[in-house]
């Protein structure tokens, strides 16, 4: 019996992990330019930039996400889930290319929208393929892996970017991006969901004994009927893009919960530290410890902590975590914004020239708490929450929402610290980590060992709820 577990567990997880791979060379693409800054500014530049430009250079990934989510939920539902993410390779590898290849700002453009770009097919179809692959018992644990590999991709650039020279760097990120696409994904099967959708049963039946590890039909009976029912069920009222402004409330509301997580996930500093950590920390005057070692510190903390949440999310639930992470990232912004204010201002209140190190541990502290539950949490939720039919255009939605956050994000950091201080960032991230951890207590469900099924009922009921509330109230 424990054989038969086993051999169930290492096929979802062979194929998440493959999966997840994609989205580990993305978040290397993303956090190519932290790493390489000093090489780009200064007399002695490799491709000289001023403040403007590598501004630009830093946020107009996010652009390039802004066209890329409808392309991939098209091809998502059209061809399916696995050839969605494979189209996200060949850009990656352009990039890659074009910066062997040129020593120019605009090239660095044009490769920050090519990687933005593909950094955005992958995150509408990924959590797709996630959640239709996975079992009810482990599903939370195989959805998380997108934020742990996505968190993985950033160690490994910090790495290579610290130690390599700049062309080796880029000729490493090169050769794993391609092995990862034709070696590890390219051999990786189709979800059952996808081929009931296109009533290909025995593909379905297929694709299900082999995530499963089974050998006959009659073991995946039960899983595949549920899988027909939430199918049926989802699609009797498909989706289109047109249908948003005629959502029912059951929907609405799941779209909605979906989106203000993402938004608060992103608000919470994390986006922008990723970014600006070594300008954050050479504030702070604290120069015993290099700003290089303190990436990867900071960055091993989030994978660490991703990787402990995502093993004990389906223990825990989602709740208890999403709440401690909430109220922890608060904690630590207010923190940061309070020492940056004093540091500011001059206040006597705190002597901060004698705690330099206190931004270097929270920061840290940040990343350890958002790692238990902002991290890997919303993005559990994103692929558990969206029933069918409404898994593609909410996937589209959730990504065009993360792009315009993280833009604007990381270009209102700079102008609020124009405008007021770098301390005014952390406040409005603070406020927004509490708000979050208020909307999860009162909103967001647990959907531990819940199927999709049954999650969609849980809003549905909520709804009618309301509407019996609203009624109730009407009559009155």
């Amino acid at each position: 019996m424990l054989i038969n577990i086993f051999s169930c567990l290492q096929n979802q997880y062979i194929s998440a992990f493959s999966v997840g791979l994609t989205v580990m060379v993305s978040g290397a693409c993303f956090a190519w330019v932290s790493p390489v800054l000093p090489l780009l500014t200064g007399p002695d530049a490799i491709i000289p930039m001023d403040s403007t430009q590598l501004s630009w250079m830093i946020s107009l990934i996010e652009l390039g996400s802004l066209f890329s989510p409808p392309l991939a939920g098209f091809i998502a539902n059209l061809c399916g889930r696995k050839p969605g993410i494979l189209i996200a390779g060949p850009p990656m590898i352009a990039g890659w290319v074009l910066i062997l290849m040129t020593r120019d700002v605009y090239s660095l453009y044009v490769v920050r929208l090519l990687h933005g770009f593909s950094v955005g097919v992958l995150f509408t179809i990924v959590p797709i393929y996630l959640g239709e692959i996975a079992a009810v018992n482990v599903r939370g644990g195989i959805t998380s892996l997108l934020q742990t590999m996505w968190y993985t991709g950033f160690l490994y650039q910090y790495v290579i970017g610290s130690y390599l020279s700049y062309k080796n760097s880029v000729i490493v990120n090169l050769c794993l991006t391609t092995a990862v696409f034709i070696f590890f994904f390219l051999i990786q099967p189709e979800t059952p969901t996808y081929f009931v959708i296109k009533k290909r049963e025995e593909d379905a039946n297929k694709s299900l004994m082999l995530l499963r590890g089974k050998s006959t039909i009659t073991d995946i009976a039960t899983e595949m009927q549920n899988i027909k029912d939430s199918v049926t069920k989802d699609t009797s009222n498909k989706t289109k893009l047109s249908d948003l402004i005629n959502l029912s409330k059951t929907d609405f509301r799941i779209i909605l919960t979906v989106q203000v997580l993402s938004t608060i996930r992103l608000l919470s500093g994390t986006i922008t530290y990723s970014a600006y950590i070594n300008e954050i920390l050479r504030k702070a005057d604290w120069e015993k410890v290099s700003p290089k070692v303190i990436m990867m510190v900071y960055s091993s903390i989030t994978l660490i902590t991703i990787c402990i949440a995502t093993l004990s999310i389906d223990y825990f639930g989602r709740r208890p975590l999403l709440l401690l992470s909430c109220i922890g990232t608060g904690i630590c912004n207010f923190a940061l914004g309070f020492i940056y204010w004093c540091k500011a201002t001059g206040s006597i209140i705190i002597d901060t020239h004698s705690i330099r190190w206190f931004p270097a541990l929270a920061l840290n502290m940040f990343t350890m708490f958002f790692g238990i539950g902002l991290g890997p949490v919303t993005q559990t939720l994103q692929s558990e929450l969206f029933p069918t039919h409404l898994r593609a255009i909410g996937n589209i939605l959730t990504a065009y929402n993360l792009v315009i956050i993280s833009f604007l994000s990381l270009r209102f950091y700079q102008i609020i610290i124009d405008l007021i201080d770098v301390y005014a960032n952390f406040f409005i991230f603070s406020a927004n980590c509490l708000l979050g951890a208020i909307i999860t207590y009162v909103y967001v469900p647990e959907t531990k060992g819940k199927t999709f099924l049954e999650i969609n009922e849980f809003f549905h009921k909520k709804s009618n709820k309301d509407k019996t509330k609203n009624l109730e109230i009407t009559r009155v």
